[in-house]
């Protein structure tokens, strides 16, 4: 889905939720940009604009090697120089 002229604006009100602030998402934003319930998200400020996109994933070197399975290892059969490397 896409962003319409629309929907790119909208004014709204921040409520408190708790002893936080709160700004509802409406439907239609949400999944424009990409965004759902418990999907982390970085919350960024520059000036007097708030800005909140999907936080990147990270992954430890060992969540990384316990993902690496015989089937997705590359082919290194032919492992043959192919530019100028110094052997």
């Amino acid at each position: 889905m896409t962003l319409t002229e629309e929907t790119e604006h909208m004014r709204t009100r921040v409520a408190r939720w708790g002893h936080s602030l709160a700004v509802r998402l409406p439907r239609n934003i949400a999944v424009a940009a990409g965004l759902a319930e418990e999907i982390p998200v970085d919350i960024t400020v520059e000036g007097n604009m708030v800005q909140i996109a999907r936080a990147q994933p990270s992954y430890s070197l060992a969540e990384l090697l316990a993902a690496v399975t015989p089937e997705n290892l590359p082919d290194i059969s032919d492992d043959m120089p192919r530019g100028q490397e110094f052997l």
